[in-house]
């Protein structure tokens, strides 16, 4: 928050506190000043890019929700893939005696 300047020349502290614990980890509440509404998405934009930036400059991963996707056409095709391998299989005699 001090890396923003609109923020940083507030003389009110920004403060940052735990918000929740959930099961993917603690979630922070930062608190910042601006000097005039209109510049607050901006401001938090900016703000939200320097966390992002220094979490990663420090090593620290964000988590991110992961979404599954169900595709009844992937399904189908992955099955047809896995019956045209089987066949295959089933056509290999890979022990059989050599022809004499």
């Amino acid at each position: 928050m001090a890396q923003v300047p609109v923020s940083a020349s507030i003389p009110r502290q920004p403060d940052t506190l735990i918000g929740n614990y959930t099961d993917g980890g603690t979630e922070w509440r930062v608190l910042f000043w601006i000097p005039a509404y209109p510049r607050m998405a901006v401001t938090r934009y900016e703000v939200q890019r320097n966390v992002l930036r220094n979490l990663y400059y420090a090593g620290i991963d964000v988590l991110h929700a992961k979404m599954g996707m169900f595709s009844p056409r992937r399904v189908a095709a992955s099955h047809d893939e896995e019956r045209e391998n089987i066949d295959f299989l089933h056509g290999i005699t890979p022990l059989a005696p050599p022809d004499n």
